[in-house]
């Protein structure tokens, strides 16, 4: 993503300069990404990074634009900006896990991360240019069913400021997936997924959702029925979960690990790659 982001930018303006960094941001080695930039705009899509890059931003003092979409709403605020508040001022704990759907699961409307992006863009233009109107200690939650904005505002606390920074020592250390009961998943390439005997497959997209993997016996417990599922599988068999991209397949394995499921892994590529090296190894 970091690179495909580089390219377009470049197509749309060859005089700017940018930096990428195609690598996972983690505890340790955001506090030293996030003391390069005057501004950290954020465009993540789960909760662990969201505390992270707060974390990292009031540790290195640097204000954040914050973004975030779900269905037909979005959210903007900016924190840290000024002594303003934070986003653990905004939201002290995660959710819990599973309560939230990811964009993948729930959907969203195609418009609405641009419409978003927009307006986070716009504050990055407000501070540069000094203006005095920072979406700073409020939170403005647009609907873009009805049409309609709520704004809300956000306290500092002070207490849970203080408590981050004087923990700072042991950054590099923490663990946000744990933090946000997050379990950690085995990853497994489609190759040694498919090279193994014995290694039984769970499908966890929608009905809809194509390529459909006929060349493989898979079975389908699709994410949207997970608190009906019935497994069919013995707790030590070894089991991958797939889905298009890996995003919900990480999800679908913490659920069989919770579940009492001793060997399980989610397929890092989706069911794109699966699909063509099926195709290859029937050719």
């Amino acid at each position: 993503k970091a690179e495909a982001a580089s390219d377009r930018l470049r197509e749309l303006n060859s005089d700017i300069s940018v930096h990428v960094y195609p690598e996972a941001l983690t505890a340790k080695n955001a506090l030293s990404l996030v003391s390069e930039y005057d501004i950290i705009v954020d465009g993540s899509d789960n909760f662990p990074t969201r505390y992270l890059v707060n974390d990292a931003c009031v540790v290195q003092g640097k204000p954040w634009v914050y973004g975030a979409i779900f269905k037909f709403q979005g959210q903007v605020s900016v924190f840290n900006y000024d002594q303003g508040p934070t986003y653990r001022c905004m939201f002290p704990t995660p959710p819990k896990p599973g309560e939230v759907p990811s964009c993948s699961e729930a959907g969203v409307l195609g418009v609405l991360p641009g419409m978003m992006g927009t307006l986070m863009a716009n504050e990055v233009l407000k501070m540069i240019l000094g203006s005095d109107d920072i979406l700073s200690g409020d939170m403005v939650v647009f609907d873009q069913k009805t049409v309609q904005s709520n704004k809300y505002r956000i306290s500092r606390n002070d207490n849970a400021i203080k408590e981050l920074l004087n923990s700072t020592a042991d950054f590099e250390n923490r663990n946000y997936k744990a933090f946000c009961g997050e379990e950690e998943v085995n990853l497994i390439e489609t190759e040694a997924a498919l090279e193994r005997d014995g290694m039984y497959f769970i499908d966890v997209r929608e009905s809809h959702e194509l390529p459909r993997l006929d060349l493989l016996d898979a079975i389908d417990l699709p994410m949207s029925t997970v608190h009906a599922w019935n497994v069919p599988f013995e707790y030590n068999d070894p089991i991958v979960v797939f889905c298009q991209s890996g995003i919900r397949s990480k999800k679908a394995a913490t659920k069989l690990q919770s579940m009492g499921y001793k060997e399980v892994y989610s397929l890092k590529q989706g069911a794109g790659a699966l699909l063509s090296v099926l195709s290859e190894k029937v050719k």
